[in-house]
């Protein structure tokens, strides 16, 4: 099961990364999207010092977690590298 009621975006005026929630509430935050892509590589490369949203995998692919439903969490490993 897929959450799809939030989700990033980059501002255009400020090139700033946002998110979206389900009560289509947009906040920008200070974070760049080269910044961004820099700590989502940072925490593959090194998973064992990541925080907050971490790298795992379900079936093979690639997902952050560990997911809010109890299906998807059963199947979900922590990414090691």
């Amino acid at each position: 099961m897929t959450d799809t009621s939030i989700g990033l975006f980059i501002d255009a005026e400020t090139g700033k990364v946002g998110h979206w929630d389900d009560t289509t509430v947009r906040t920008v935050g200070d974070q760049t999207l080269s910044m961004l892509l820099e700590e989502t590589a940072d925490k593959l490369e090194n998973p064992q010092l990541a925080t907050g949203y971490l790298p795992g995998l379900i079936g093979g692919r690639l997902v952050w977690g560990p997911p809010l439903a109890a299906d998807e969490a059963a199947l979900w490993g922590r990414f090691t590298g």
